[in-house]
């Protein structure tokens, strides 16, 4: 049988899922609400996880190759498909929150 989730990680995930899922909006994503995450991250922070994708996309990682396509169109201003935009800000919540997205 599984052990339950610790509190703390219980804290992480709805943290993860009020970034995404604006009050209000808790059975769809809001794009408008992964363009802020994104907007509101560093330059460093944009490098930092420029190169961490990077490195895993040359793994064979599809998703890390996606999320950095989709971060380089982002930060050279070019436009970004709403599906695209949601995953990445997904993907960099949970990895800042050291949360596995498969257990949000």
């Amino acid at each position: 049988m599984p052990d339950k989730p610790a509190p703390a990680h219980d804290a992480i995930a709805a943290e993860v899922r009020a970034t995404l899922f604006p009050k209000g909006s808790r059975d769809k994503p809001r794009p408008a609400a992964a363009l802020q995450f994104l907007d509101a991250l560093s330059f460093q922070e944009q490098q930092d996880f420029l190169l961490t994708f990077s490195s895993l996309a040359i793994e064979g990682n599809l998703i890390a190759r996606l999320c950095h396509d989709t971060l380089q169109k982002f930060m050279d201003g070019k436009p970004v498909s709403d599906r695209f935009a949601l995953r990445l800000a997904w993907e960099i919540s949970c990895i800042k929150t050291r949360t596995p997205p498969d257990s949000l």
